[in-house]
């Protein structure tokens, strides 16, 4: 049973324990591969199985840091990251919401904990190409219930638009997990050292890309489908550089991805994406209403211009000034715009703390070449433009990808050798990927 364990995990290039250290990697593994569909699992009081999760990995990690005395220097973006969540702590002395700020403030130190597991983890990038797979493999899961939902329970969550959804998420929450994982996909199966990865793996990946295309489209998410440009310059950039080979299994899955929409997607969201650029739309107004809630977030902001109302206090803040409602009462009072929410929220000075985030991801990004330039851009640029129309400062998927982002090019400036403190998960994760010898009959 442990052999065939271990040869399933090496087809999906994903390492077998051994180890603290390897055990760690492994346990947050899995705490990727469950994010992109953690609602569905829900433990009692406690919440998220995957916020359990990554408790223990974050647990299991900090004891092999103390056994082995050893972690990795802060990059620039969690020292950045660092400064930012000072100051949301600072932003409880003056919040217009002490409970929502301390709550956040909460999640926020969780975040870091996570920037500063992953940066420690993940110092080589087949282990960052370990992690973007079980971002898609996670990804799968949750494009395919969408699927699913639908296939088996035609009647739409939202009449008006036919709109699908599942596992618990808001409907623009799940398209866009969807999105994100369309660039990684992409890469694991077409980039440059694809011929490398077992053939199962690259089959997986091709067949995200009609996958997440239709789970979108089920969705009627406008945000999603304006997140996903960047996808699919990346697929028409690299069509050019692929064999023929690859050529062909790329014309099937995006063939395969146009036939599925248009065989099975509901015309209601079909017709919701088409207005993706038109400002109005009927009686919700301007972006469906969002225009209206950017508007009355900046007469807040300027209420506060230097020092915000407070992380997480933007409904507080602009709950005397709405006059629109949305289908969910909750998300009425956010930002909708991850930028937004933070100049509101933390002010000119925490907004340039997170402008300073920004800046170190973008400087490890433009730091790349070739392949792997032009997929990192496209996949930061999906979480840029996706954090436009919705909330995203404490997404776990958001934070996941941009670690993996300066990871991997922290990963790629390194020039050393395999040194002893290397994990036993990556030296196994490059063996599984290396592709097996071909047997010889003299």
């Amino acid at each position: 049973m442990r052999a065939i364990l271990g040869r399933a995990l090496s087809y999906l290039s994903i390492p077998s324990v051994g180890g603290i250290r390897s055990i760690s990697i492994w346990l947050s593994l899995l705490f990727v591969f469950s994010v992109p569909w953690e609602n569905a699992l829900q433990i009692g009081e406690i919440g998220r199985a995957s916020k359990v999760l990554g408790y223990v990995t974050f647990f299991v990690w900090g004891l092999g840091v103390f056994a082995q005395k050893r972690l990795r220097k802060p990059d620039g973006l969690q020292q950045a990251y660092f400064l930012f969540l000072i100051w949301n702590g600072l932003t409880l002395y003056w919040s217009v919401d002490a409970g929502a700020t301390l709550s956040a403030f909460k999640t926020y130190t969780e975040m870091f904990g996570l920037l500063l597991l992953f940066w420690d983890l993940y110092d080589r990038e087949v282990l960052v190409k370990a992690a973007l797979q079980a971002y898609v493999l996670g990804a799968f899961v949750a494009a395919g219930s969408v699927i699913v939902n639908y296939l088996t329970a035609p009647p739409a969550q939202f009449p008006l638009h036919e709109r699908i959804s599942a596992l618990g998420f808001q409907v623009d929450g799940i398209a866009l997990i969807a999105a994100i994982a369309g660039p990684a996909a992409w890469y694991l199966a077409a980039g440059p050292e694809a011929a490398r990865r077992p053939a199962l793996a690259r089959i997986v990946n091709y067949a995200y890309i009609p996958v997440g295309v239709v789970a979108v489209a089920m969705t009627g998410t406008r945000g999603a489908t304006l997140a996903s440009i960047p996808t699919a310059v990346l697929i028409l950039w690299s069509l050019r550089k692929l064999s023929a080979g690859k050529r062909v299994m790329a014309v099937v899955a995006l063939v395969a991805a146009f036939v599925t929409v248009v065989q099975i997607a509901p015309t209601g969201g079909l017709d919701r994406i088409s207005t993706a650029a038109t400002l109005t739309e009927g009686d919700e107004g301007a972006l469906s209403g969002r225009w209206s809630i950017w508007v009355e977030s900046s007469q807040v902001f300027m209420e506060r211009p230097v020092q915000g109302v407070g992380t997480d206090g933007h409904r507080a803040a602009v709950a005397h000034l709405r006059t629109q409602r949305s289908a969910f009462k909750k998300a009425d009072k956010e930002a909708h715009n991850t930028y937004i929410s933070i100049l509101v929220e933390t002010g000119l000075v925490g907004f340039a703390f997170f402008a300073c985030v920004v800046v170190c991801v973008y400087k490890r990004v433009r730091s790349r070449t070739g392949w792997e330039l032009y997929y990192w851009t496209a996949q930061v640029a999906v979480l840029a433009i996706g954090a436009m129309s919705l909330s995203l400062e404490d997404s776990k998927s958001v934070w996941i990808m941009t670690s993996l982002a300066v990871a991997s090019a922290a990963a790629a400036r390194t020039q050393e050798a395999r040194v002893p403190s290397e994990s036993w998960a990556a030296r196994r994760i490059g063996a599984a990927l290396r592709p097996s010898p071909r047997p010889r009959f003299d």
